[in-house]
């Protein structure tokens, strides 16, 4: 596939995120069944804001997400997302959204959105990156075997397009390599999305998990294969900095800033081409080792 190619897929990102209202201001996301039977993280979290913002004025973009998750989500059933009221003031609103799966809570999220204004600005990050179609397809990079099998099953569980100039730290630590927590690429839907402000916001909250949480295992020379280890997301915030298309190449920067006590926290970084910082991430998880 040439570097300007876009993928035709009959489901897109826009048709996983969709949702529908069932009653006042709950939501349902319908079970959409997977190769991967548990839910990705970023399909909650990209619903979780298009069941807030549908009960927000139309002139109050988010600008921050704060989720926790609490138990896996299954793909092969719905979930209900349930939004409630915390503030409504003169330029900001607050929501809480709740999804269940089966009567329990496997999410919770606080959602909040401002009225945009002008004020002081300044990013203190900028974009330093190759563009993207001056880095090889991401199957050139990874080669063959495991490395492939885990690339195939990466962009068939997340519908996103990588695009890495450096190994992926994935790589290395599945060949035993001890790398430093950190990695970058560029990354895309492989299909353009709707011209809607909200399903971009949503669709950038859902890619925001991808990779994440798992550069943290670089130093340790671990996978999140690794038949030992519990992986899990903990929390997961980003806070949204310029509105912008979410089916153009994004740079997210990822690092894994701490781990120890079974836990790692991460942090990243997603640009625009232009070199505007679209977003900030962080993340906690869960990285257990099984005794023995």
């Amino acid at each position: 596939m040439s570097m300007a190619t876009r993928t035709v897929d009959p489901v897109s990102l826009a048709d996983v995120l969709s949702i529908h209202r069932i009653g006042g201001s709950e939501f349902l996301g319908p079970a959409r069944p997977t190769a991967a039977p548990r839910i990705f993280g970023g399909v909650t979290a990209g619903q979780a804001i298009l069941a807030a913002r549908a009960t927000v004025t139309d002139d109050r973009p988010i600008h921050a997400l704060q989720t926790t998750f609490l138990r896996p989500g299954y793909g092969n059933s719905p979930v209900t997302y349930r939004v409630e009221p915390l503030h409504d003031g003169t330029s900001l609103t607050t929501r809480l959204v709740t999804a269940t799966q089966h009567d329990r809570i496997i999410f919770t999220a606080t959602a909040s959105f401002q009225q945009p204004e002008n004020g002081l600005a300044h990013q203190l990050t900028t974009l330093s990156a190759p563009d993207p179609e001056d880095v090889e397809p991401a199957a050139q990079i990874v080669g063959e075997g495991a490395d492939r099998a885990w690339l195939s099953a990466l962009e068939q569980t997340t519908m996103l397009e990588f695009r890495f100039p450096d190994t992926p730290v994935r790589v290395s630590a599945g060949q035993g390599t001890a790398v430093e927590p950190y990695q970058r690429f560029w990354v895309r839907p492989p299909q353009p999305l709707p011209d809607d402000d909200v399903v971009h916001a949503a669709v950038l909250g859902y890619l925001s998990d991808a990779l994440l949480l798992s550069t943290s295992l670089g130093p340790h020379r671990r996978t999140v294969h690794d038949p030992d280890l519990r992986f899990a997301t903990i929390n997961h915030s980003i806070w949204f900095h310029s509105p912008g298309p979410a089916d153009e190449w994004l740079w997210y920067e990822q690092e894994g800033i701490w781990a120890g006590s079974a836990r790692a926290l991460c942090r990243g970084s997603i640009f625009r081409r232009g070199g505007e910082l679209a977003a900030t991430i962080v993340q906690e998880g869960l990285i257990r080792i099984a005794p023995g």
